[in-house]
């Protein structure tokens, strides 16, 4: 991500011992490198991730904002709410399940043109394209062999 000139990051992580040294680790990694964490979300396995990634994004503080100009003015307003603009990459850390709701909730709350990186617990391990279009975009990376295994190839590369 820094090296595609990504400084300013938002973490999305679960709540938890695991994720905190993840989460830790790469915060400390990304400012070695000179990026900057702007914010962090930490979710709950039965939070509403709709409300929260909606409040994160503070597209709730955008449309509140829109009422107080139309109160204001006494006016019929129409407004189109907006994502805070404070980052330029998402650091996404979230087993396969999780991360398909929120990447649509990425995309719905405007931020859909936001590069969003993860480490490989994303990728379920094995394609499946019904499931796996919610997860398009992510950037991540694994070992080589699980690649190679789905598209036929060996560990020379050469088709099998």
């Amino acid at each position: 991500a820094r090296k595609n000139g990504y400084s300013r990051a938002l973490i999305i992580a679960p709540e938890g011992d695991w994720s905190h040294e993840i989460t830790s680790a790469f915060s400390q990694q990304w400012q070695i490198n000179g990026g900057t964490v702007v914010d962090a979300l930490h979710y709950g396995t039965k939070d509403d991730m709709n409300q929260r990634i909606r409040d994160f994004l503070r597209i709730s503080a955008s449309e509140a904002r829109g009422r107080q100009l139309r109160q204001f003015l006494g006016k019929k307003l129409e407004s189109t709410p907006s994502r805070r603009k404070d980052f330029d990459m998402i650091f996404l850390l979230a087993y396969p399940s999780k991360a398909r709701q929120i990447m649509p909730l990425l995309r719905y709350y405007y931020a859909g043109d936001v590069p969003v990186y993860s480490t490989s617990i994303v990728y379920a391990g094995h394609a499946d394209a019904m499931k796996d279009k919610d997860l398009d975009g992510i950037v991540f990376c694994d070992m080589p062999w699980v690649f190679q295994h789905q598209t036929g190839t060996g560990s020379s590369g050469s088709p099998q």
